[in-house]
C-alpha cells in the first residue's frame, strides 16, 4: 500500500502569493493555502520524498517527517530543489540518495556547490549522494519506480511511478512514448496550473484530456495557482477530476 501526503500543491510563489490582495490570496479556506509542490509517499517499508523546494521545513515539521529513505527530484527548478539543504538534520545519521533526471548534474552542481566538495573535515553540510536516475529504479523485488519522461514547455523533465499511482507535476504535454509506462494507474496526479492558457503548465481542461486516455479511477490536481479559488475548480472540469490541497492524503492499495 502506498500512503501518499500532499506536502504542498503550489505553484512555484505558492498561495497566498506576496503582495497579492486577490480574493485566492485573502481566501480564509485552508485549502486555498498552497505550500510548494511535492508530496511524501510512505510505500511499505519506504519512505519516499517527491521534490524539496523552498518550504519543505515547514512541510515536513507539519507532517512530523522524521526519515526519509531517498529524494526523487523531477527536475531543478528553485521551486523544486530549493529545499535540499533542509535535509541536513535527517541526513546526519546515513546520507540520503537524491535521484535526479539524466542531464541535471551540472546544474545541481553550480547551485549547490558545497554539497560537492570535500571538505576533509568535519562539516555540518547535507550529506547526500546524488544519482542519475535509473530505468527503472528497483527497490527490492517488488517495488520499483518508473521515471516517466513528460514535458514541461520545452523542458524534459520526469513523473514517476510507483506501483499504481503516477505523479507528473509540472507538466505541459506527456509523449507518446510515456504512455504505455502509464497504462492500469489508478490514481494519477498531475499538475494542471489554472484554467486559462501557460506557455509550460497544462490547463485544468488539458490536464483532464491528457489523463483521461489511461482511464484512471481519480485524477487529482497539484501545481495550482492563485487563479482559482479551490472550491471552483472541480466544476471547471465537470468533476472529472478534483484539485488536491496541502495535508492530503491518499491511501492506495
Amino acid at each position: 500500500m502506498i500512503r501518499l501526503t500532499f506536502l504542498g500543491t503550489g505553484t512555484s510563489t505558492g498561495v497566498p502569493v506576496l503582495g497579492c490582495g486577490c480574493p485566492v490570496c485573502t481566501s480564509t479556506d485552508p485549502k486555498d493555502h498552497r505550500l510548494r509542490s511535492s508530496v511524501f509517499a510512505e510505500w511499505d517499508n519506504f519512505r519516499i520524498l517527491i521534490d524539496v523546494g523552498p518550504d519543505f521545513r515547514l512541510q515536513a515539521l507539519r507532517h512530523q517527517i522524521q526519515k526519509i529513505d531517498l529524494i526523487l527530484l523531477t527536475h531543478t527548478h528553485a521551486d523544486h530543489v530549493n529545499g535540499l539543504d533542509d535535509l541536513r538534520p535527517l541526513s546526519f545519521q546515513r546520507p540520503l540518495d537524491v535521484f535526479y533526471p539524466a542531464g541535471c548534474l551540472e546544474i545541481l552542481q553550480n547551485r549547490f556547490r558545497y554539497m560537492f566538495e570535500d571538505t576533509g573535515g568535519p562539516t555540518s553540510r547535507p550529506k547526500l549522494i546524488f544519482r542519475e536516475m535509473p530505468h527503472p529504479l528497483d527497490l527490492d523485488d517488488s517495488h520499483q519506480i518508473v521515471p516517466i519522461e513528460i514535458f514541461h514547455g520545452d523542458l524534459p523533465i520526469y513523473g514517476y511511478r510507483m506501483g499504481d499511482l503516477a505523479y507528473l507535476t509540472d507538466c505541459s504535454r506527456i509523449p507518446p512514448q510515456s504512455y504505455p509506462l502509464l497504462e492500469g494507474v489508478k490514481i494519477v496526479v498531475v499538475g494542471a496550473l489554472r484554467p486559462t492558457p501557460h506557455p509550460t503548465h497544462f490547463t485544468f481542461q488539458q490536464a483532464v484530456e491528457a489523463v483521461e486516455r489511461l482511464q484512471p479511477q481519480t485524477i487529482y490536481f497539484t501545481h495550482i495557482s492563485h487563479d482559482v479559488c479551490h472550491r471552483e475548480i472541480a466544476d471547471l472540469v465537470q468533476r472529472r477530476a478534483q484539485p488536491a490541497w496541502d495535508g492530503l492524503v491518499l491511501n492506495i492499495e
